[in-house]
């Protein structure tokens, strides 16, 4: 998954499951999957606003 931000951006790896979690201070970002094996997926992205609290249900399908 790449998370990105108005100042940066960094890439994050799903576990054996397909699952991710992110630790980030208050602020908008958008998650993009990182794309190796020229899967399509739905969405293309989301953008998330983070406010003192976990944002669950992040999904994204593979076509």
């Amino acid at each position: 998954m790449r998370l990105t931000d108005t100042n940066s951006s960094a890439t994050y790896y799903t576990d054996a499951n397909g699952n991710y979690t992110f630790t980030v201070p208050n602020g908008s970002y958008t998650i993009t999957p990182y794309n190796v094996l020229s899967y399509i997926f739905s969405p293309v992205n989301r953008t998330l606003t983070v406010n003192n609290a976990d944002l669950t249900g992040q999904d994204f399908q593979t076509q």
